[in-house]
Parts: C-alpha cells; structure tokens; sequence
C-alpha cells in the first residue's frame, strides 16, 4: 500500500512538471496569446493634474556634454536619491556663444511686445494658459523654460507667465513638486542641501525655517539642483536656471566692449562684503565705496559677479569686465549658486 501511494506521488509530480513544461514550450513557440510585462513604475502626480508615468522619463536620453539641460530623470515616489525636478528633453542652453532668434527680429529687444507676440503660437500660448488655470504648472513652466531659451524675442510676452511658475516651483513653501524631505534625528540643514545639490541658505528661505531649529518628522520642500547662471552680453541679462529650467531673471552692468570674457566657468570662491583690490588702490570691507559692494562670486583671473555702488550702471557696458548686479538681486543670485556652480557667458 505504502509503495502504491509513493508510486502515485511521483506520477502526479512527473505530471506537473510535463505540464509546466509543456506550457513554458508552447509560450516560448508563440502558440499560447500570454505576454510578460515589467512591473509598473512608480509615477509622479502634479497637484490639481494627470498623473504622469515616470516610465517615460527614464527612457528619455541624457542631454550631450558639455551642454545645459534636461539631464535626468523625474523623481518618483519612493526613490531614494533625488532627480531633477523635470524629465530629460533635448538640451535648451548652449555653450556655444549664440542664441537663435526667430523671424521676429529685435521686436522682443525693443519692447514691442505686440509685434513679438504677432509671432508667438497663440495655440501653444492659450494651451499653457489652460494647464496653469488647471493648476499643472510644472508643465506648463516646462513648455515656457523652452521657448524662453529658443525663442529669444518672445520673451517679454513669456515674462508675467514665467514668474508665476517659477514663483510657484522655487520660491514658494508649498506647494511639493517632488517628494518631501522628512527631517530625521540628528539631521543637519547643511547636509540636506548637499543631497539635492543646492545651498543651504536657499532651502531656509524656501521654508521659511530657521537652519538650527529643523526638528525630526518636518516636511521640507526641496528642489534639486545644482543652479547655474547664463550671461547674456548683448542683453545685459543674467538668467538662473536648474538644468535648463527657469528660475529667475536680472538685469546687468557689463564690462566695456572686449572687457568681459566669454565662454564657460566655474565658480570658484564667494565672499561675503569683500575688499576690492584694484588699479586705483584697496578699499576695505564694509566701505560704503568698495565698488564690489557685499557680495563677490569670482570665477578667476579677476572676474567675478559682485553688486554695485553705482546703480546707474546697470544695463550699461562700462566696467573693467565683471558683471554688476543690483544689491537685492546679487544677494539673490548669492544664495543660489555655489562653489562650482557653472556660468555661461555669451554674446
């Protein structure tokens, strides 16, 4: 009886195995309708939007060397290590010195924002117009991010919409484009930023928190950088930007024509209230004429983006080749570039 039964079990399991067999032999032939699929990946949803499959942002190329732009990929729920806040798209700010403007001509330049937007795609236009009053700005700033680098001359029409959703995006507390940082015991501001490549003293200010009293289980808005500046020369514009998304744009004083190097850099140090050290003397630190005023971000060789005592300068090409900034916005630009950070000047 007891070999009856042995006998039995090892039939049925000989049974099974042929079967499966049979089944894995029939599916690899095409004869049975089954497909394999990878497990659904984790997706990013935008307050007040669609859901977007993150999915379709990883397929997505990284963006050529040497060139500023969308670089990696969305952060998903669940990711340990943060992307930056957009997907990867095909490189919006050159190194290469130029800039591409459309038929519009210098409309833009002259402020004659009728006959720049004679040109603009009113249908792309009224379709961001409709995914901010749905409340997708992180769309809508993508849309806008890339016509304010491609298309030049539109961009006094593109200003009022850019800075509502870069307002939104990197300026205000809430609302969360990627997932919160929760603080933990023993955590550190300082080391937080370092995480998501950006200063610390950009995210005390998007929290509206003091750095030495974040307390563990606080939800923190972070945004991942680095920041990088592009210098346009021909239109005294410095622009902030995360890897090719608008942040922020400002007027400046330039050096006279051939002063102010072109090309791409690095910044190497930064100064709070520097001593100038220049041709007609030194003047100290704190001294309401030190021409640097109270902020220094140097990339070599003597040049550097520093504030100014002089606001008349602003907008005009008059110093030895650095380039000048207004007191409130170089302290902006301060707190938002780092060591490192890179910085593209152009005609």
């Amino acid at each position: 009886m007891r070999r009856r039964r042995l006998r039995s079990i090892r039939n049925w399991v000989c049974g099974c195995c042929l079967l499966v067999l049979g089944i894995v032999v029939s599916w690899k032939q095409g004869w049975l309708p089954i497909e394999l699929v990878d497990a659904e990946t984790g997706q990013l949803r935008v307050p007040g939007t669609q859901t977007e499959d993150a999915s379709e942002a990883v397929k997505q190329p990284r963006s050529s060397a040497g060139s500023l732009g969308f670089q990696d990929a969305i952060d998903v729920a669940g990711q340990t290590e943060p992307g930056p806040l957009v997907e990867p798209r095909t490189p919006l700010v050159s190194t290469s010195g130029t800039q591409r403007d459309t038929a519009v001509g210098d409309a833009g330049r002259s402020g004659n924002v009728n006959s720049a937007l004679e040109s603009v795609d009113r249908k792309l236009l009224t379709a961001i117009d409709q995914q901010m009053e749905q409340g997708d700005y992180l769309s809508a700033h993508r849309q806008l991010s890339e016509l304010y680098w491609k298309q030049p001359a539109w961009r006094k029409v593109l200003q009022k919409r850019l800075d509502v959703t870069a307002r939104s995006i990197y300026s205000s507390p809430q609302p969360h484009y990627i997932k919160p940082y929760i603080v933990q015991p023993g955590d550190q501001l300082r080391l937080i930023a370092r995480k998501y490549e950006v200063p610390w003293e950009y995210l005390a200010k998007l929290n509206r928190t003091d750095p030495k009293r974040i307390r563990p289980g606080q939800k923190l808005k972070v945004i991942k950088g680095p920041f990088s500046a592009v210098v346009s020369l021909s239109r005294f514009e410095l622009t902030l930007h995360a890897h090719g998304y608008y942040v922020h744009q400002y007027r400046i004083g330039i050096g006279k024509p051939g002063t102010t190097p072109n090309g791409q850099f690095t910044i190497l140090e930064k100064l709070r209230n520097p001593t100038y050290y220049g041709p007609d003397g030194v003047v100290a630190a704190d001294n309401p004429e030190n021409p640097l005023g109270e902020r220094w971000l140097g990339w070599g060789e003597g040049f550097g983006i520093h504030g100014t005592v002089e606001p008349s300068s602003i907008g005009r090409a008059i110093s030895r080749g650095c380039v000048r900034m207004h007191a409130a916005d170089v302290a902006e630009v301060y707190d938002l570039l780092e060591v490192g950070s890179e910085v593209i000047i152009r005609r």
